[in-house]
């Protein structure tokens, strides 16, 4: 499905039902805005660990603006103020009052500014391998990462060091066939058949990464503003995560008020693939205590 809207044009999915049948009437499900990472890929790879989460609120997977099977547009528009200026305008396009928000790596920053711009907005965040910040902290904290990580695991070493330390790949061919000789990185104990499928499936953007890389990703910082986060949230992060650690994971717990952790003892980046029953239990189990509503 496509929706035209704040000067552009987004692909969106939906997974679930909007109405079910409840005895003797029709009970309306709440809306969960599903967001993907990258922001080089497109929210394929999420699914389909994430669509068991239908059984209990309606999925709108967003491809965003410039990404995936979203029109592309000139790089300056793919800036982070617009981006989530999309996802509010796609909320109302939509109908929609108060929305949950599931954003995951790069989705969790978007869902993260989208909350403290939005705050009546948004009724419940849950947050997926992410971090309240980026810049030169961060590139740093994720080299030093990444060099414990060849000491334990040097099998890695070549995956990491072209994935980390050569020139970037430019053709939307060579950007793939990179994408399928390091995405087992971003797990504990990768699953080759999974890592070979979703890395041949995902659309990839890379217009929009480099705009991220060059002009929003040394600014990125909410760190301040977590503490304007009212809604219920959930944080979820992988023990053995290079990228968005634990550590990250606390910074944000310490930060959104009442928000709660749940770390993946045998996880990377991608928690919900590698451990996908904890996954679903500990989101099913955060919104029973904190039901869904418009």
């Amino acid at each position: 499905m496509r929706a035209k809207l704040n000067g552009t044009e987004l692909f969106f999915d939906s997974v679930g039902s909007c109405l079910v049948p409840a005895g003797d009437r029709m009970v309306e499900r709440p809306v969960c805005f599903m967001l993907h990472g990258g922001p080089l890929v497109d929210s394929s790879y999420l699914r389909p660990w994430m669509d068991s989460l239908s059984e209990i609120m309606q999925l709108v997977y967003v491809d965003y603006r410039g990404t995936g099977r979203s029109i592309r547009m000139s790089p300056e528009s793919y800036t982070l103020e617009n981006t989530i200026d999309d996802l509010d305008a796609l909320r109302i396009y939509l109908g929609l009052g108060r929305i949950a928000i599931l954003g995951h790596s790069h989705g969790g920053k978007l869902a993260m500014s989208y909350a403290i711009k939005f705050p009546d907005s948004v009724s419940h965040l849950i947050l997926v391998a992410t971090t309240p910040y980026t810049g030169p902290e961060y590139e740093a904290e994720s080299e030093s990462n990444l060099n414990i990580l060849i000491s334990e695991r040097p099998d890695l070493a070549p995956m990491i060091q072209e994935y980390w330390y050569t020139e970037k790949p430019q053709t939307l061919e060579d950007i793939k066939a990179q994408f399928h000789r390091t995405f087992s990185i971003w797990f504990h104990r990768p699953d080759h058949k999974i890592v070979s499928d979703v890395a041949e499936r995902i659309i990839y953007s890379p217009d929009v990464l480099n705009w991220w890389v060059e002009h929003e990703g040394p600014k990125y910082d909410v760190r301040d503003k977590l503490d304007s986060i009212g809604v219920p949230t959930i944080i979820m992060a992988g023990r053995h995560d290079w990228r968005t650690t634990v550590r990250h994971a606390e910074v944000m717990k310490r930060g959104i008020p009442g928000s709660e952790l749940v770390v993946f003892e045998e996880s990377g980046h991608q928690l919900y693939i590698e451990e996908p029953g904890k996954f679903r239990s500990a989101v099913m189990d955060f919104l029973e205590r904190h039901p869904l509503t418009d």
